[in-house]
């Protein structure tokens, strides 16, 4: 439990971190999540081809055939998480050319750009990729484990629909046999003994 001494301490601390104040500060900021488009709500960025996103998103449905929107969803995110994960392959590979390159040279895609500008901010960015690569790798292995384990759910309740069916029918064609001949409600039938073999 936080104790009032705590609370007083957390609200302390939280005046002094605050965010930009300038204006410059606010739009540097506010261009933080595009910087390298990782975590970007779009899987495509402007210089990639959303053709061939699409066609991925298209191998992916035909491979796993999802059936709800639940599965469609988890479908969609297996395959924007691949594809972020080649894109912080190939700015992996960036980062290394610029960091191997001849001073003065000048590489110029813009998987390069984004390496440049990660290794302008300061630090080495392949550790950064490497964490980046390790929360998409997670998102995908959650987002398949998931879409298995529905398939298999959707595949039982499936199995237990067939089930409660076919019971249903068979009751319906029992009371159906065994209903009384309209008409000849008032008689009482007797039920029909099985007919039995005579010895010779």
């Amino acid at each position: 439990m936080t104790t009032p001494t705590q609370i007083a301490s957390n609200r302390q601390n939280s005046t002094l971190s605050t965010g930009p104040c300038t204006e410059a500060g606010k739009i540097a900021s506010s261009k933080n999540a595009i910087s390298h488009g990782l975590s970007a709500a779009d899987p495509v960025l402007a210089y990639e081809n959303r053709a061939d996103y699409e066609k991925l998103v298209k191998d992916y449905y035909d491979e796993y055939e999802p059936d709800t929107i639940h599965q469609n969803f988890l479908v969609s995110q297996l395959a924007g998480a691949q594809w972020r994960l080649h894109r912080i392959q190939r700015i992996e590979n960036a980062a290394i050319d610029l960091i191997i390159a001849a001073p003065g040279e000048l590489i110029d895609t813009p998987d390069h750009k984004i390496a440049q500008r990660m290794l302008d901010s300061g630090g080495d960015p392949l550790p950064r990729l490497e964490r980046y690569r390790a929360s998409v790798e997670r998102s995908y292995h959650r987002a398949k484990k998931e879409l298995r384990l529905a398939q298999i759910q959707q595949i039982q309740d499936e199995a237990r629909l067939r089930t409660f069916q076919t019971r249903q029918m068979k009751e319906y064609i029992h009371a159906s046999a065994n209903a009384p001949i309209p008409g000849y409600e008032h008689l009482e039938m007797e039920p029909v003994k099985p007919a039995t073999r005579l010895r010779p």
